[in-house]
């Protein structure tokens, strides 16, 4: 597990597992690695008896179970003593020690720390995430400012009620600094993945690190994985919402480095799926209480997909070992190891999406692949037997082939699916260079293109 652990973690190595004692679920002990040794906590007959801190200790580890309204609490608190002027809540120093960078990417101390927005208790299918909010407006961020003076005179100083309301979607926002692209694209995506046309206070986007920087350097932030469940993952468990998304590598690399494990990948690397644009990849990884927690990577700016291919994306993943496996005549793994050879052959996911999927609709037990005896291409074997043949100089995959040469009910024999042909290369255009007119040889003037001299020279 990787992540600096603060202070209050000198020892700890591992994460806390708990053991149940008996069938009685309030009845457990504890346990802890440390240092490689185990060491058990008294015995603990209440959740309150966790949740006070008596637990701590023991080990002198603070250990907590917040749910979304116990957040939405905390950090009205902490608003409030943002507001004042005055020290944050002791229980954030954990969250806040995480980031450690200084100047311009230390944290904005005037800035309102934004941990979410959108309302908790909308029930939500799916939340988004963030790394931080970004760069403050003075204007709108820091004391005085226009959220501050919202949150206080239409919310009675509550952050939630005033992050429920959608703020970036609203006229106050947009009249400063026009439609927010980002929070559109979440709307969107959101959206089209639960098939709902979602209000802007149903888009709920979770802040990892929730205070302004005016830049953001990233190798100052070490994420301690217990910090990341306490204050982000478990309160999302805690709404119901059964799908966290981040977009871009940041996210990406945040799951690798939590070590948090890997139920799905799609893209290079992984399985296909029918994506637009080749070069975008999703990894899942799992998060407490069966989150979900996907991660989209981009060569270009993370851009959530677009309607079509958010419905097509859910429908691949709850397919998959993060949704509810539903049985598949090809293997996952083998998926993949045919996925990842059919790009060598510069066949694009759509295309290898559309061949997977009529291999799945006649129940082909395919199980191997292998090159073929000539050519390039790929034979799918069943059986031992070759049940299917890919060749690059086939038809493009998207037009229909030829009866009894595709997979389908009706085919007798040996299935051919077709993989697109690669573009032709064209031909290179050499640029003429224009031939020398020649010069006068009496007055050295460029020559006319008929040969005579401008100047009449008789030449």
């Amino acid at each position: 597990m990787s992540g600096a652990r603060p202070e209050t973690f000198p020892r700890a190595i591992g994460l806390i597992e708990r053991v149940a004692d008996s069938r009685d679920r309030h009845q457990h002990r504890w346990q802890i690695e440390i240092d490689g040794s185990t060491a058990h906590a008294p015995q603990l007959h209440d959740q309150d008896t966790y949740r006070s801190g008596r637990l701590c200790d023991c080990f002198g580890i603070p250990l907590t179970d917040v749910n979304h309204t116990e957040l939405a609490d905390l950090w009205s608190s902490a608003h409030a003593a943002w507001a004042e002027n005055q020290p944050q809540p002791a229980a954030l120093d954990r969250l806040r020690a995480c980031y450690t960078g200084t100047g311009k990417f230390g944290v904005d101390e005037l800035a309102m720390p934004e941990p979410w927005t959108g309302d908790l208790t909308s029930n939500p299918v799916a939340v988004t995430l963030g790394i931080h909010p970004g760069a403050a407006d003075p204007a709108f961020h820091h004391r005085g400012g226009a959220w501050a003076n919202t949150t206080q005179d239409q919310h009675a100083g509550s952050y939630a009620g005033w992050a429920a309301t959608g703020p970036y979607f609203g006229d106050v926002w947009e009249s400063a600094h026009g439609a927010n692209a980002l929070a559109g694209h979440h709307l969107r995506f959101l959206s089209a993945w639960t098939g709902v046309d979602l209000s802007p206070s149903q888009v709920v986007d979770f802040a990892v690190f929730p205070w302004h920087t005016a830049d953001w350097n990233s190798s100052a932030f070490q994420l301690d994985p217990a910090v990341l469940q306490e204050f982000v993952l478990e309160p999302i468990v805690s709404t119901g919402a059964k799908w966290a998304f981040g977009f871009g590598k940041d996210w990406w690399e945040l799951i690798e480095a939590l070590d948090l494990p890997i139920l799905d990948q799609l893209g290079d690397g992984g399985r296909p799926y029918p994506t637009q644009v080749d070069h975008r990849r999703w990894l899942v990884a799992e998060g407490p209480g069966g989150l979900r927690i996907a991660a989209m990577r981009l060569d270009s700016m993370p851009v959530p997909p677009k309607q079509e291919e958010t419905e097509d994306l859910r429908k691949v993943l709850e397919a998959g070992p993060a949704g509810e496996n539903v049985p598949r005549t090809m293997s996952l793994e083998f998926e993949t190891d045919l996925s990842a050879r059919l790009r060598e052959l510069e066949m694009s996911y759509m295309n290898i999406s559309r061949l997977v999927q009529a291999i799945d609709e006649v129940d082909l037990e395919i199980s191997a692949w292998q090159p073929p005896a000539t050519g390039d291409g790929v034979d799918l074997t069943a059986d031992g037997e070759v049940a299917v043949s890919v060749r690059s100089e086939w038809a493009d995959f998207a037009m229909e082939a030829p009866s009894g040469t595709s997979v389908s009910p009706e085919t007798d024999g040996a299935h051919r699916l077709p993989l697109p042909t690669a573009v032709a290369a064209r031909p290179k255009t050499v640029k003429k260079e224009p031939k020398p007119l020649g010069i006068c040889t009496d007055c050295f003037n460029i020559l006319n293109p008929d040969g005579t001299c401008p100047m009449e020279c008789g030449t």
